[in-house]
């Protein structure tokens, strides 16, 4: 293979977004020109992208000697093909003026990705040395900027993105296009959406300073597109012949003595998903070559999930290779900075293969992703890949949910564990999730752990080696206890048990109850969207677990009530009656009887002989207290009357009748007095409910004159309170636009935001 031409390599410049352009030109300017170049906020820049003071001779200008204060001006197109203008420029005239006349601008540099011809450049260079205190403007086009690129290595290596936005094949020789092009089409386009974050810098200065670098951190963190880019930036700058390979045989087979330009690449070292003993072990022998290889000149990059290399410590004699310790470099995601979790963000979206439509819907709410605590490169890159969002309906919580809550993504993680790591998640889980550490015996049945295919000794083991990844250790109290390191892992197991029979045991001891009560049914095996149908022997389990509930907190109560009244066979419901008779007891009816969910589980227990007659009765006192007094619809309803006799039903009528009716209108003057801002239909909905009831139960003339009078009224009473409610609104001091901005809106950045043309 020959070599391309120099002159033919372009890059496609125009596939970066605004932000990206504008730090790819600090970068080639801070290189080409030898200085620091300070970067301005997007947010009232007055004119300068990028500025700094000190000398530049150009080498194209040889005669003209560029100094004094520098300001730099980034325009970059989304079009491949476009063509700078005048026009496009005209506008930063007034703001270069302003400069000037302060000092900060005798060099004014305009840099874009478009095509400018020669006519154009003149035009923009008069008008803008036409301003007094300007001494030199210069054009620069993305031809420019992709020859400063392509003439040197050491800048790729600084902005190793740049390997997926050329040609490879003219990018590098031929001797290392083989290879290279090897690792870039393992990565994909990946490569070309590759941040520079700190991690990357460290890095960069570790395998430059020590030959070696190790890049640790949990999965999904990154690691193998950094180690990916430093192999890339390697083979071009300093021509070295990249191998991947997977074992110490491999490096003792292919390293060379007598050839230092070589760079080997161990990805997952110690194993992929968990630890492999047997490479721990060989690499623990091979110490010594591995020693001998970089002090050869041999360039060697390790990578390896963290707690599969805390585990492996324990194999390896870190005293004879020192370099393993001191090249280490820990990728902490919740350590990125804004700027960069921006930029992964940007690239994943604008260079994934989603369609335009769903780029331009979820625009507004990428902000929102940036700040969110799940946050993670490999969950970016699933947001950019149509086959990760199928089922994704676009709205801010379920986005940030899908950063949040990556169950997929966590399960497969947690699937390919070893199985003594199983094992201990196992036994975390089936104990709700929190366990004393040191680990009582009596909690570590042996019988159960085989059954697993572990040991005591290998579960309490892997406990350390899966802190900080998947566990934690904490104090509470005078004791410290074992954790899940988040929720959510607790759920991805709770998944992976009820989707195994196996393990129901498992599942129904420590999913999240209210989980349970989502998804499964007690012997009914008919239940909409029941998952499991769960035998009696299970039953005691789950009571126990409910038992523990604490059923003052609304959302309990809520989920227990609509399992119980809709899950639940008589069986089940006859062993929480006789062993949980405190829950029965505490069953309220409350106002909203339509609504009220202990009312369900009482009419359940009613129609299956489960209710005791002094309960009913209580509940059938406090019943008819609402449907008098408070004038609930609900009251009415044929669902909720069946907690009532004949005779009760019959009672309740004639008492509406009598009592409610003759006072309706009354009341009606009391919900115009009591008013205290509510939207007014929404406030009246009740009373309105309850008149549109009686009208069709009661159809004698008395009870008809009552209620007509009473619509009447509703409506002058609507009316009034709306007339208060838009007067409020007007006289607030402020208008619909300067409210708050409700939850799902996108963040105002405050100034240009980098997502603003990702959908372009």
């Amino acid at each position: 293979m020959t070599k391309v031409q120099a002159s033919e390599v372009t890059y496609e410049l125009h596939s970066l977004g605004w932000k990206a352009f504008q730090q790819l030109c600090a970068t080639v300017l801070s290189e080409v020109l030898g200085q620091t170049v300070q970067v301005f906020s997007e947010v009232n820049d007055g004119g300068r992208d990028l500025a700094f003071y000190g000398n530049w001779l150009n080498s194209s200008e040889s005669s003209v000697n560029f100094q004094g204060a520098f300001t730099i001006q980034c325009k970059h197109t989304i079009k491949p093909d476009a063509s700078f203008s005048l026009s496009l420029v005209s506008g930063e005239l007034k703001k270069v003026k302003i400069l000037a006349e302060k000092g900060l601008c005798e060099n004014y540099l305009i840099i874009t990705n478009a095509k400018v011809s020669a006519e154009a450049e003149i035009a923009i260079i008069e008008a803008f040395e036409e301003i007094d205190g300007l001494k030199i403007c210069r054009v620069f086009s993305g031809q420019w900027l992709s020859q400063k690129i392509r003439e040197s290595a050491r800048l790729r290596m600084l902005i190793p993105r740049v390997y997926g936005l050329g040609d490879l094949a003219q990018i590098v020789d031929s001797r290392a296009y083989e290879q290279a092009n090897e690792i870039l089409s393992s990565m994909g386009r990946e490569i070309a959406k590759f941040v520079i974050t700190d991690a990357y810098n460290k890095s960069v200065d570790a395998l430059t300073d020590n030959g070696f670098v190790f890049l640790l951190g949990e999965p999904a963190s990154g690691k193998s597109m950094i180690a990916a880019s430093l192999v890339l930036a390697s083979i071009d700058l300093w021509k070295l012949n990249a191998i991947k390979i997977s074992t110490p045989d491999e490096l003792s087979r292919h390293w060379n003595p007598l050839e230092k330009n070589q760079i080997f690449w161990v990805d997952d070292v110690f194993g992929a998903t968990q630890l492999d003993h047997s490479k721990a072990n060989d690499w623990n022998l091979k110490l010594g070559h591995f020693n001998a290889a970089i002090n050869k000149g041999a360039r060697i990059i390790f990578t390896s999930r963290t707690y599969i290399y805390e585990e492996a410590k324990g194999y390896l004699k870190e005293s004879a290779a020192p370099v393993i310790k001191n090249s280490q470099v820990t990728i902490y995601v919740e350590n990125l900075s804004k700027d960069e979790k921006e930029q992964i963000l940007y690239n994943h979206i604008k260079l994934g293969n989603q369609a335009h439509d769903f780029k331009r819907k979820i625009k507004k709410y990428l902000p929102s992703i940036v700040i969110s605590k799940g946050f993670s490169p490999e969950v970016a890159r699933r947001l950019g890949d149509k086959n990760f969002t199928k089922k994704l309906f676009l709205s801010e919580k379920n986005v940030v949910d899908f950063f949040e809550k990556p169950m997929d993504f966590l399960i497969d993680t947690i699937r390919n564990l070893d199985v003594h790591s199983r094992a201990a998640l196992t036994v975390l889980f089936r104990n709700g999730g929190e366990i004393e550490r040191p680990v009582p015996n009596e909690l570590i049945d042996v019988h159960y752990l085989s059954r697993l295919g572990s040991t005591p000794y290998y579960v309490l083991k892997s406990l350390g080696f899966l802190e900080e990844s998947f566990t934690i250790s904490f104090l509470k109290g005078k004791k410290y206890f074992w954790k899940f390191k988040h929720p959510i892992i607790q759920d991805a197991l709770a998944n992976i048990f009820s989707n195994d029979l196996e393990f129901l045991d498992e599942y129904v001891s420590g999913a999240n109850i209210l989980k349970l009560f989502r998804e499964v049914s007690c012997g009914l095996d008919d239940v909409l969207g029941s998952k499991i149908v769960l035998s009696n022997q299970y039953y005691r389990l789950l009571i126990d677990r409910i038992r523990m509930l604490d059923i003052k907190i609304y959302y309990n109560s809520i989920g227990l009530s609509y399992f119980l009244s809709g899950r639940c066979d008589y069986d089940f419901l006859k062993m929480l009656v006789d062993s949980y008779p405190e829950y029965v007891s505490s069953l309220r009816v409350i106002s909203g009887l339509k609504y009220c969910t202990d009312l369900k589980v009482l009419l359940k227990l009613k129609s299956i002989g489960l209710l005791e007659e002094p309960l009913r009765l209580k509940a059938v006192t406090r019943y008819f207290d609402i449907a008098v007094n408070w004038f609930d619809a609900g009251a009415l309803d044929e669902s909720c009357m069946l907690l009532l006799t004949e005779t009760e039903k019959e009672s309740l009528l004639h008492k509406i009748k009598s009592e409610s009716l003759p006072k309706i209108t009354s009341e009606l003057g009391n919900y115009e007095t009591n008013w205290n801002g509510e939207e007014p239909e929404e406030y009246l909905e009740e009373i309105s409910s309850a008149i549109d009831v009686y009208l069709r139960v009661f159809n004698d003339e008395g009870s008809k004159d009552y209620l007509e009078e009473a619509k009447e009224i509703l409506i002058e009473c609507k009316t009034n309170l709306e007339s208060n409610y838009f007067e409020e609104e007007e006289d607030d001091g402020s208008s619909f636009f300067s409210k708050e901005a409700p939850s799902h809106s996108p963040i105002d950045y405050g100034g240009r935001c980098v997502f603003e043309d990702v959908d372009k």
